[in-house]
This record gives C-alpha cells, structure tokens and sequence, in this order.
C-alpha cells in the first residue's frame, strides 16, 4: 500500500469513527469534521482525490492540492 492510500484510509477511518482530522502544513492548518466532510461529499465535488500519478490531494478553492505522494506524506494529519 502506497503512502496517499495510508493516508487516504487514515482520513477516512477517523472521519468514520466520529473524529476530527487536521491537515497541517508549516503554515496552515484545516479542520475537517465528520458534519465537513458529509457536506462536501453531498454537494458532489470531493474533498479528497488521488491524482493520476497516484497522489492525493486536497481541494483547495477549485483547485486541488497534494497532500501525499505514493512515497511521501507532504502534510501532517491528526485526528482527535
């Protein structure tokens, strides 16, 4: 298993299990909450996406960010 798909489960098991997860990057930090996360899932644009090299990414505005390569994680996630 990749480390984007690590992170990908790691995402969507916290969000399963009730928690909150932060993504952190040296200069920002988002809160995703279960009730964030079923809100973009219903308006039908994704919060998270594997891009086709394999990575995942974040959206960001229209835009999408990576956040894990399928060898490095470029963020910190937590979940509380």
């Amino acid at each position: 298993m990749t480390t984007a798909e690590n992170a990908n489960n790691f995402i969507n098991t916290a969000i399963a299990s009730g928690r909150t997860v932060y993504v952190s990057t040296m200069t920002k930090c988002t809160t995703i909450t279960p009730a964030t996360f079923a809100r973009w899932n219903k308006s039908g644009h994704s919060l998270f996406k594997f891009l086709s090299d394999g990575s995942l990414a974040m959206a960001s505005g229209k835009s999408y960010g990576r956040i894990a390569t399928s060898e490095m994680m470029l963020v910190n996630l937590r979940a509380f």
